[in-house]
């Protein structure tokens, strides 16, 4: 895309404690055994099948993806985040449940540590939940360790996460891991606070010439006048695309595109921006 990775990272923030969905069962060791081989296989499997079929209870299976087939297909992503290690300790069984405590060691969320909940299925042990601590250790952890993020994004983002009480932020976190609708309107909300109090922040500071242009289409625009000095374009033509996209993409649709992850660019944001290029004279 447009080198709009604004917060593409954002839904992979929490999704990437889904890291932890994967695992192996029995064969006849102990429960603690089974337990920490569960959580280090699982935060280290590149296989989408151990993801969702070997770990995952049946009830967190449905919250989370609904279905074992749609968990494959959002799963099947690479996933860059996986730590190093996972260090599993306080690991607690009464009867058919259990929970176990985790630190991550190394990758994008190195630091993050938490409980998880654990229920017996079968002969095997499965995770049937991600504490509201480990998931803002999580977050806490990816934010820090992003460098695709900047420094007042991150803070804005910091604090609408923080208000979310723990039943919110479970809910936003099984959203986001599942890339239900939901979890990505939660993002697009956090992200229009930001907008408002940023833009609102920095028209008060400095009066720049900016000072109606929006916190969100600022950091839009870094990104595209990034790619652009990259690849030779002159000042004064950069200055023209800035003025053309203006015109073209909505700070609605700039939400909307930085809330969904930034996977893929919504053909009309594609079809804007190539307009905006050619009406200045450059090719993307």
């Amino acid at each position: 895309m447009l080198s709009l990775r604004l917060t593409g990272s954002v839904l992979l923030v929490l999704a990437s404690v889904a890291a932890l969905l994967a695992g192996c069962g029995g064969g006849g060791a102990s429960d603690q055994q089974q337990i920490e081989d569960l959580l280090v296989q699982g935060y280290t499997t590149t296989k989408p099948a151990q993801k969702c079929e070997e770990a995952l209870s049946a009830a967190l299976l449905k919250r989370v993806y609904g279905t074992a087939a749609r968990c494959r297909t959002v799963e099947k992503s690479p996933d860059k985040s996986r730590p190093a290690t996972v260090e599993v300790s306080a690991v607690k069984v009464t009867g058919d449940a259990g929970t176990a405590f985790v630190e991550l060691k190394g990758g994008d969320q190195d630091g993050a540590r938490g409980s998880v909940d654990l229920v017996r299925q079968g002969d095997d042990w499965r995770i049937e939940g991600f504490s509201a601590p480990l998931l803002r250790s999580t977050f806490d952890a990816s934010m820090k360790n992003d460098r695709t993020i900047q420094a007042d994004l991150k803070t804005c983002l910091a604090a609408g996460v923080g208000k979310l009480s723990d039943a919110q932020l479970v809910d936003f976190a099984y959203a986001s891991m599942g890339e239900r609708p939901e979890g990505a309107k939660q993002v697009q909300a956090i992200l229009a606070d930001c907008q408002v109090a940023a833009s609102g922040a920095q028209s008060a500071k400095d009066g720049s010439s900016d000072g109606g242009t929006s916190f969100l289409r600022k950091k839009f625009e870094e990104g595209v006048v990034n790619s652009l000095k990259g690849s030779g374009t002159s000042q004064k033509a950069i200055d023209c695309v800035k003025r053309e996209l203006r015109k073209r993409i909505s700070d609605q649709q700039i939400v909307d595109l930085i809330g969904k992850g930034g996977k893929s660019v919504p053909p009309e944001i594609a079809t804007a921006a190539a307009g905006a290029l050619a009406a200045c004279g450059t090719s993307g």
